[in-house]
């Protein structure tokens, strides 16, 4: 298909494509439409890898960032593939392509020079055109072939005896006069010569008194090494890859293993001491997810031995304590920490039969805990244990309504208690506890060696006061006004006003924690109790003591009434400067 230049598309033997040009050199553009086989697996896994390569760099880009570093096997892919690429290009320049392009026209030139030689004895025109043709047709890259045989004359200078075409102007190849010599001396050559943008292969024998000569445009077959030589390098350059893709994998599986026990380090550092590194490899990182484990098992002992300690702490000073000091854990305390709050203070007196403080040691502290071991959880809802007795124990609470809801608790707890124990044959515990509300001081005494949790308050002083007037009353829970304002929800009843210090101060009881019979009955008399109380502070000795009177006859075990009616004969017969319950 001849084109405007004056050139020429043309589809060779096999679908291959060529260019002609006007002037003659030709090139072929198989390549650039229809790649083989061979180039497109090439570059489909080039494009897969080069796709591989951007995701990860990407994910690692995006996810890793924080991390300030490099990934193992980014890098390693990288610094590979440049050495790799470097390497096989060094090899490929200097050492491989030059080796195969010199073999590749040696041999081509060797088939020359055997061809010649097998045409010395016959050197006609019509020999040579023949010997053209065969050369031609044997399927080498060659053509325009030519032939001839060239004697010196007298002045050193060679001329064609016989061609095998009529014209070819093989006299104007580079050196050719130089080269003839050399044949004419007797020593067989051959030459790759470029000429107009033209390669030649060039072949000389001596023959009798002259020289036999080959020419032969070798275009087609430099382009055949070329391609060769491409194929090779794709060769090389994918035992390469392979080589690096390899080493990448067998980097992944080290990083994998640093990665584990990176990953490991940081649930550590977020608080999880129970992690441990799982990585068979058998090489040094499975030692070193070994060191981890190790690590992560030591930690965990002593994360476990710093929360016994602190437990044991806690035993000591409370949580909800330290809370109430301003502190958040024990290593926080000093002599100089300390708080002022407004909040409910309980004291809480228990006492056993005779015969139990008469027993062996043991068995009295057996006694003593087991009370405790009952009761203490009921204050920790709320509220914080801060001084322990043999006989007792004080608390605070943040407010009145806890403090109120830990005393029934108590209480209820205790008639549990007293259930077993008659049921084992013991003596029953017998247990009061006091209230009350209002700004107490906490803080920490004691000397460098041990220091110990305490509440300085007014508040404190009151309730202990009612627990001695509680068992005067024969009464289970007592509380001041502040905290009765807030413990309406619970069965409650005014029991007039008693002394506490210099001043009176008007008690209440809870009786929510009493037995049901003696609960349900200070509820059915309430009225006619609050009626009794009035008429007493009213001065009406006689209308008191005949209201408390009836109500000990029906309800012998209300002990406050029993005290009224005790206060109110004692006082119809010598009234007082001063009515109070003390």
């Amino acid at each position: 298909a001849p084109d405007s230049t004056g050139g020429a598309l043309a589809i060779g033997q096999g679908g291959r494509l060529f260019e002609l040009d006007a002037e003659g050199p030709v090139s072929e553009l198989t390549q650039a439409f229809y790649p083989s086989t061979f180039q497109c697996a090439i570059l489909l896994l080039v494009t897969v890898l080069a796709v591989l390569v951007l995701s990860s760099g990407f994910y690692y880009l995006v996810c890793e960032v924080q991390r300030l570093y490099f990934p193992m096997v980014i890098r390693t892919l990288l610094t590979l593939a440049l050495l790799a690429f470097l390497i096989v290009s060094a090899a490929l320049a200097y050492f491989i392509v030059p080796q195969y392009r010199d073999n590749a026209r040696s041999t081509a030139l060797l088939a020359m020079q055997f061809s010649l030689s097998a045409l010395s004895d016959r050197q006609d025109s019509q020999s040579l055109a023949q010997a053209a043709r065969d050369y031609a047709a044997a399927g080498d890259a060659l053509w325009d072939i030519a032939l001839y045989a060239a004697k010196a004359d007298e002045q050193g200078s060679y001329a064609t005896v016989v061609r095998s075409a009529p014209s070819h102007g093989y006299w104007l190849l580079p050196g050719e006069q130089g080269r003839l010599t050399k044949a004419q001396s007797g020593e067989t050559n051959s030459s790759v010569v470029e000429s107009a943008g033209e390669i030649y292969y060039c072949a000389y024998v001596p023959s009798g008194e002259g020289v036999l000569a080959a020419h032969a445009n070798a275009r087609m077959q430099e382009q055949k090494i070329t391609e060769e030589i491409a194929r090779i390098s794709y060769l090389c350059y994918g035992a390469a890859a392979l080589v690096v893709l390899f080493a990448v994998l067998m980097t992944a599986g080290t990083a994998r293993g640093v990665r584990r026990v990176t990953k490991g380090m940081d649930l550590i550092a977020r608080g999880n001491s129970s992690v441990k590194v799982v990585h068979n490899s058998g090489d040094e990182v499975q030692s070193l997810a070994g060191a981890f484990n190790d690590m992560s098992g030591s930690l965990q002992r002593r994360i476990q031995q710093s929360d016994a300690h602190r437990d044991s702490y806690l035993r000591f000073v409370p949580q909800q304590l330290l809370t109430l000091m301003g502190a958040s854990n024990v290593e926080q305390v000093s002599k100089t920490t300390s708080a002022s709050h407004s909040m409910a203070v309980m004291v809480v007196g228990f006492k056993f039969a005779k015969s139990v403080y008469e027993s062996q040691a043991q068995e009295l502290f057996d006694n003593i805990n087991e009370v405790f071991e009952r009761i203490g959880s009921k204050v920790s809802n709320g509220g914080a244990i801060y001084n322990f007795t043999y006989d007792g124990f004080d608390a605070v609470f943040g407010n009145g309504p806890e403090a109120a809801s830990a005393a029934v608790a108590i209480r209820q707890e205790i008639l549990d208690l007293n259930d077993e124990r008659t049921a084992r044959g013991e003596a029953p515990v017998e247990l009061r506890i006091a209230l009350d509300y209002g700004v107490a001081m906490m803080g920490v005494v004691g000397d460098q060696s041990r220091m110990v949790p305490t509440v300085v308050s007014s508040c404190l002083n009151t309730a202990r006061r009612l627990i001695e007037l509680a068992q005067t009353l024969d009464a289970n829970i007592l509380c001041t006004g502040a905290v009765a304002e807030e413990a309406k929800k619970y069965g409650i009843r005014y029991l007039g006003k008693g002394r506490d210090g210099g001043s009176l101060i008007r008690v209440y009881e809870i009786y929510d924690g009493d037995e049901y019979a003696l609960r349900l009955a200070k509820e059915n008399m309430r009225g006619k109790f609050s009626t009794g109380l009035y008429a007493f502070y009213s001065g009406d000795f006689s209308k008191a003591k005949r209201l408390f009177m009836d109500i000990a006859r029906l309800r012998s075990a209300d002990g406050a009434a029993r005290h009224y009616l005790y206060l109110s004969d004692k006082y119809e017969r010598e009234p007082p400067e001063e009515v109070s319950l003390n």
